[in-house]
């Protein structure tokens, strides 16, 4: 793999800019995939949680049958 080093010039100076490699070459991917699946276990978890909330309505744990008890 041909790699070019790039060198920049400040005030007349030769500066070295650093070679960055693997993820520190693109942190934003990185980023990206955390972002992601932290996102899909929320979602995940909003879905088990509408999905057994449901199913709790007719076990006569609502609101409804609580209001008869007393």
């Amino acid at each position: 793999m041909l790699c070019l080093e790039i060198e920049e010039y400040k005030m007349g100076h030769e500066v070295e800019t650093p070679e960055y490699q693997g993820l520190q070459k693109y942190p934003g991917i990185l980023a990206t995939i955390i972002t992601l699946a932290i996102g899909a276990t929320f979602l995940g978890a909003l879905y088990q949680g509408a999905q057994h909330g449901n199913h709790g309505a007719h076990d006569g744990h609502g609101e409804a049958s609580h209001e008869e008890g007393h």
